[in-house]
This record gives C-alpha cells, structure tokens and sequence, in this order.
C-alpha cells in the first residue's frame, strides 16, 4: 500500500514537471503564432485600409491575453483567452480581406497549434467563436447590413452554412481528440516510467539495506562501548570546569582581600605624613616637604601598582559580554571620558566598522592607548589619529602619534609587564597599562605591535577579529572534544 503510495506522489510530481515545460514551451510558441497573428492583420490591413481594425482588434486581444497571464500566472485562464484570440482573428482577417473564403483557415491553425497544451476543453471557446461569428455575420449579411464582409458569395442558404459549420465542428473535434490522446498517452508513459525506476530502486536499496543492517549490528557494539567511555570523559571534565569555576572564585576573592590588606597601611602612611606636615606647621623645611611629597608620590604609586595587578590578573577570568558596537561613537565616548587637554587634536577616521566587542575591554584598550600617546609626548602640543582598514578576517586599528617616538630594541618590550621606557620618577607609570592592553587583543583573538622610530612617532596597531573569536585554549578544548567524539562514534 505504501509502495503504491510513493509510486503516486512520485507520477504526480513527475506529471507536474513534465507538464509544466510543455506549458512553458507551449506558451513561448503562442507568443511568435499570435506576434504573427498581428503583424499579419497589418500587413492585411494594407490591401483594404482596415489599419483600425488590425491595430483595435488585434491589439485587444494581445492586451487580454498578456493581462490575464500576468494577473493570474497560476491560473489557466489565459490559454482558454487564447483560444478565444484565435476566432477572433479569423474573424478579423475574414473582415479585413471583405469576406476571402481563404481566412477560415486561420481557425484551423488555432485549433492545431492549441493541442499542444493536450488539453481538449481549449478547442471549446475557439468552436464558439467561430459559431456565433458564422451565424451572426450571416444573418446581418443577408438581411441587407453594410460593410458587413462574412463572405463573398451573393448568398449562404442553410445548408451551406451547415457543411461550414459541421467541417468546422469535424476539426475541432479531431483537434480535441488528438490533445486528449496526448494527455492519455503522457500519463499512461508517465506512470510506466516511475514503476520501472521504483523496481529498479527497491532492488538496490534491498542491496544496500542488507549491508546497512550488518554494519549497524557491528556499530551499534562498537558505540555502546565509546559511549560510556565518552560520558565518564565529559563526566570528568564537567567536574574539572566545575573546580576551575570555584578556583577562579576563590582567586578573585583572594586578590580582592590582598589588595584591600596591602592598600589599608599604604593610606595611613599617606594621611600620616599628612598630619607630620601638619604638625611642624611654619617650621617645616623645604627639604622635608619635598621628601613627604615624594613619599605620597611612592604611596600613591604603590597604589596604582596593586590596583593594576588586580586588573590585570582579571583579564581573562571574567566573562565577554560581546556586542554590536560603532565604533566612532564609542571612541567619542571614551575620548569624552579622557578629556585630553585641549594643546592636542584628535583626529578620527570617518565611517568606521561596527565590530563585535565587549564594550568595556576595547573602551580600555583605546582609553590606555591614546592616554600614552599624550602622556608620553615631548611636547606640550601633538596630534594624535586614530584610523582602521579592513584585512579581510580582521580589521587593523591603529593609534599614531607625533611624539619622540620609541627604538626598535624596545618595541616588544614595552608590552611586558612592569616595564617603562621612563624613569619612574619622570612619569608615573605602573607598567601595566600595555600589558592589559595586549592580554585583552589577544584573549579577542588578535594582535598587537608598535611601529615606531625615535624622533618620528609611534603607531601603536592592533587587529581585531570580525566577529567573535574563540582564545586558542577554547579552541584546543573544543577540537579534543570533537576528536574524542568522533573517535568513539557519538553519544546516544
């Protein structure tokens, strides 16, 4: 039952398809038989000056054939318009050449190229056509009407209009018969098609199912055992993210409480050599002003270096919280946040990329960077550009400036923790800032570098993955996952 079922559907849509090109064909040879149709009512139209017949009659019927297939495409409408077409310039033509006995063959054209939609009922309205022209015009003829031109005999008694209309009728008929025969025939070759390629199928699936069948048994033994070695590996590594989520936890507490046990003394010491200062009031040398405000300015160092290895130990452990972000808008907003003094222009690349980002890491690696860039320059004036250009998988920002530049021994080293170029009692600095700055590119999946020569500036340039990219230690758990699974045969 379900065979035949298949077999069916399948007969149907191989019906459908089939049926569908030959009207697709059908309807491209209509479009040259009724193009010719028209032309030839003007080309006639020349012989009795009928130009507003050809150009009003023909030009109807192309109109309501085209409107009609264009206002109803799935509809079969049209083609039955078409039959109708077909009588209607045999009429036409009978008109325009004051009744040619010749012109009734134009019906009979239409009634031939017709069966090659193989459907009879189009030879109905063409039948119709050429009944009630033959009827009407006949009688309004010979009751004396003008200009009526159905023939040129002087007469047309009942029985020759019944020959016209029997012959007639008789090359519908065998018009219609002959589409019908087609449409049978197509369906009868149809069907015989899909039962011999079912056959045909069924023995090869027979085939490949008894291969299939001993394969399975093999396979189904061989993944029973890969999957309860498989579930005691996930098992296992479920329970070691579980310890390094605790881990992880316990960590940032830990950092939390040193940081807050190192920065308590650190403040008293401030305050302290506040309130000393305070004490010695006038008395107070310049000598020791400046050894306590040295010693505030080692304190507050000493904060800023706790604070920056806090930061700097989070990179990494805490989640991305990726999103959409413009990019000329948030380096507005951190620009805004900076406030550089006024003496230095900023100068931004128009119609940057969107990218995928968590806002507040690429906020930081753009704020460190352009705070460098002024920090670190020689003059109290500069200008500082920040530009992007995309590299197919990545796109490249970089942050240059005019300032003294850096030497090439130091162009990787820069990005270590706790180096500065400058000595830190010129600048404070904690030597952090960058290291942060390259943790959180390359925890995104990018890169950063420095080109630079003394006296020529810096361009600090970074890529930046399109999209959000995977850490390579998230890639190599995944492709152990993956190749575990695959070797065992799956979980089921």
């Amino acid at each position: 039952m379900n065979q035949e079922i298949r077999h069916t559907a399948s007969a149907k849509e191989q019906l459908g398809f089939l049926y569908n090109r030959v009207k697709n064909t059908s309807d491209m040879v209509m479009n040259y038989f009724l193009l010719i149709f028209f032309v030839g009512g003007l080309v006639l139209a020349m012989f009795y000056n009928t130009w507003f017949v050809a150009l009003a009659i023909g030009g109807s019927c192309l109109l309501a054939y085209y409107l009609c297939k264009w206002l109803l495409p799935e509809s079969k409408l049209y083609q039955y318009v078409l039959s109708a077409n077909f009588g209607i310039f045999m009429a036409q033509y009978i008109y325009q050449m004051h009744g040619m006995f010749e012109m009734h063959f134009i019906a009979f054209i239409g009634c031939t190229i017709l069966i090659t939609y193989q459907n009879w009922r189009l030879q109905i309205p063409l039948l119709a056509i050429i009944l009630i022209h033959h009827a009407l015009f006949a009688y309004l003829q010979y009751s004396g009407a003008k200009d009526i031109y159905f023939t040129q005999l002087d007469y047309m008694d009942l029985q020759t209009f019944v020959i016209h209309t029997v012959l007639a009728g008789g090359i519908v008929f065998i018009s219609g018969l002959w589409a019908f025969t087609l449409h049978k025939n197509t369906i009868r070759d149809v069907q015989r098609n899909v039962q011999l390629a079912g056959l045909q199928k069924e023995e090869i699936e027979n085939e490949i199912l008894k291969e299939i069948n001993y394969k399975l048994q093999i396979a189904t033994t061989q993944a029973d055992e890969a999957n309860i070695k498989l579930r005691i590996e996930i098992a296992e590594r479920e329970r070691k993210s579980i310890e390094l989520q605790k881990l992880n936890e316990y960590l940032d507490q830990f950092a939390y409480v040193v940081s807050h046990d190192l920065k308590a003394p650190l403040r008293a010491i401030n305050n302290l050599s506040g309130w000393i200062e305070e004490d010695l009031g006038a008395d107070v040398s310049e000598d020791i002003k400046k050894n306590m405000g040295m010693l505030r300015g080692r304190v507050g160092r000493m904060e800023a270096l706790i604070s920056g290895i806090l930061e700097y130990s989070r990179v990494g452990r805490q989640a991305n919280h990726f999103e959409k972000l413009d990019t000329n808008k948030m380096l507005l907003e951190t620009v805004e946040f900076l406030s550089p003094p006024e003496s230095f222009r900023l100068v931004i690349q128009k119609n940057m990329p969107a990218i995928e980002a968590d806002r507040l890491k690429i906020q930081q690696v753009f704020s460190n960077l352009i705070s460098n860039a002024v920090k670190y320059h020689d003059t109290k004036n500069g200008i500082i550009k920040i530009n992007c250009k995309d590299d197919g998988d990545s796109y490249h920002f970089s942050v240059t400036d005019d300032g003294p530049g850096i030497d090439a021994q130091y162009h990787k080293k820069v990005f270590d923790i706790f180096q500065t170029l400058q000595a830190r009692d010129k600048f404070e600095s904690t030597g952090i800032g960058l290291a942060i700055v390259k943790k959180i590119i390359n925890e995104a999946g990018g890169e950063i570098w420095v080109e630079s020569e003394p006296g020529h500036g810096a361009s600090f340039i970074f890529s930046w993955p399109k999209g959000e990219k995977k850490t390579l230690a998230q890639e190599v758990e995944n492709l152990q996952l993956n190749n575990l699974i695959k070797d065992n045969g799956g979980i089921n």
